[in-house]
């Protein structure tokens, strides 16, 4: 089921919009490819921020239709919308900062609603702070504090992590996880980082030159955003079906398999997992002693020279493809052919990182 339909054209001298989408109703959804390829301009359009040519609407709600001459203003969408840089008044204080957006909204209590965003982003001891005592990653708490109490239905965010430090950019990425799972506000999120885009995203629409060139959930589309990294690998989906306190691990359901990730997830949550090919060993048995705890049955697809020392070793794993990068001396003595059955080995800490690519 759909949420958020828009089609959108914009002209501008040395640039053009052709945008037609359709969107998820829950989760997190991605405008994800290079920069200056139309992703915020597209997010303003859907915002009104910008008045694009066409139509959009969220939910049952008409956001804009040319052919009705409908148009509703930006601040009559309830969109929560942060920006690259958190745009904090800075005469206001983090508390006049947070409680700007109201002005604009009914909420249902809001003094108690700004009271549980603080609390939810870690924010409630500088609420009587000034922004210019703020570091670049509080700023944009606040800033996602402020988009959060005026009780949206759908939270824009533009490139929300630009402008932060890598510390920084791990905790945001924290808070944004946390409130995927506790709020349950679909989220449009705009990025070119693929590393942003596999630690949050559900569904992926990748943008190049003013166009849509792919839609998709992130376990269709993993593979060819890695391979444009030059990275053999696959992203794969399953459920959190137990967690092992004891270990701090938690075994996922990949169709009818186990797998087994660093953390305590929340049960029945759906986690996407990056599987690198380099992380993949295969062996003809199981072993019965091995260090390794993720063990999947695989049949080899086809076998390609990677390098002079290298293959890469396509497999099928329960309707899902995997990839493998090994010696070509392992290959020769493993003897691998098409169709063969094998067992693919994944360290599970290799699950356990968020990358960074070049």
């Amino acid at each position: 089921m759909t949420s958020l339909n828009a089609n959108m054209h914009l002209d501008y001298d040395a640039f053009s919009l052709d945008a037609s989408m359709a969107l998820p109703g829950s989760g997190v959804s991605a405008l994800y490819g290079p920069s200056g390829s139309g992703k915020t301009t597209i997010l303003k359009c859907l915002a009104g921020l910008i008045k694009a040519r066409g139509s959009c609407n969220f939910k049952e709600i008409i956001w804009q239709n040319d052919q009705d001459k409908v148009f509703v203003p930006p601040h009559l969408r309830r969109i929560g919308f942060v920006f690259q840089d958190a745009q904090l008044f800075p005469h206001f204080s983090v508390y006049d900062n947070v409680c700007f957006s109201l002005k604009y909204r009914m909420v249902y209590r809001p003094m108690e609603k700004v009271g549980e965003i603080a609390e939810l982003l870690g924010i409630t001891h500088l609420l009587k702070r000034m922004p210019h005592n703020l570091s670049g990653g509080e700023k944009q708490r606040v800033a996602l504090a402020r988009a959060l109490v005026s009780d949206p239905e759908i939270l824009f965010l533009d490139e929300p992590l630009a402008s932060l430090d890598s510390s920084a950019k791990k905790d945001i990425l924290s808070y944004l996880e946390t409130i995927k799972l506790t709020l349950n506000i679909p989220m449009l999120y705009v990025s070119h980082a693929p590393e942003e885009i596999f630690r949050l995203a559900d569904f992926v629409v990748t943008v190049d030159k003013g166009r849509i060139s792919r839609l998709g959930t992130l376990a269709v589309l993993g593979h060819e955003i890695l391979k444009e990294h030059d990275i053999s690998g696959t992203v794969i989906s399953g459920k959190v079906m137990a967690i092992d306190r004891k270990y701090f691990l938690s075994k996922i359901d990949f169709h009818h398999h186990e797998i087994f990730v660093p953390g305590i997830h929340q049960l029945g949550r759906t986690l996407y997992m990056q599987i690198l090919a380099k992380d993949v060993s295969l062996t003809k048995q199981i072993p019965e002693a091995t260090s390794i705890l993720n063990i999947l049955p695989v049949v080899v697809i086809s076998v390609t020279k990677n390098s002079e020392a290298s293959v890469i070793v396509e497999l099928s794993c329960a309707s899902t493809v995997l990839y493998s990068a090994i010696t070509q001396k392992s290959c020769d003595l493993l003897g691998l052919y098409s169709g063969m059955p094998l067992f693919a080995q994944i360290k599970t800490i290799s699950l356990d990182y968020v990358p960074t690519y070049k």
